[in-house]
């Protein structure tokens, strides 16, 4: 991917082929406007193949006008507040003495980040220990720093989907 520094996040996820479905659903959610604003915002971005994994899951699929709100959250957990390179978060876990840090998200929900200990590779977590891989490195951008996930990670509470089969909501 081309990746500009003078650029904002907006711009260059945009020009991402490889992100085209997780640009499609921050325009279908009216997040655009955060990611093209001053910032800084640090994006966890998902590839195409998580968002059709992850779509495939829920009822009519998450561009659905009745999931908006559930897609709504689960984008804002890729959003935190803050410049965090690579080298930020790695000083951070250092200074909490290798343990996880928490990084605030557009909707307030802490988003976990730590250290393999296999890998010494950057890891995401949610509050119930689910975990999802970075790409191999950051990219700096003009208002944040954008990354590539290897997955979707949900924040925790997020609506579980409805089998098409339930007549009462619940599974």
């Amino acid at each position: 991917m081309l990746s500009y520094e003078d650029h904002p996040l907006n711009e260059n996820i945009a020009g991402s082929l490889e992100l085209a479905d997780y640009v499609k659903a921050i325009q279908v959610t009216k997040l655009d406007p955060w990611i093209s604003g001053p910032g800084p915002y640090t994006l966890f971005a998902i590839p195409n193949a998580a968002m059709e994994r992850l779509s495939a899951r829920w009822p009519g699929g998450l561009l659905a006008p009745a999931n908006r709100g559930q897609l709504t959250h689960i984008l804002g957990y890729t959003i935190a507040y803050g410049k965090w390179d690579e080298a930020a978060l790695r000083k951070a876990i250092q200074r909490n003495h290798g343990r996880a840090i928490g990084l605030k998200t557009l909707y307030g929900d802490l988003l976990g980040v730590q250290l393999s200990p296999q890998t010494g590779e950057l890891i995401l977590e949610n509050t119930a220990g689910q975990t999802n891989r970075l790409g191999s490195r950051s990219f700096p951008q003009s208002n944040g720093v954008l990354y590539f996930t290897q997955d979707t990670l949900l924040p925790v509470p997020v609506l579980k989907p409805v089998s098409a089969g339930s007549k009462n909501g619940h599974r």
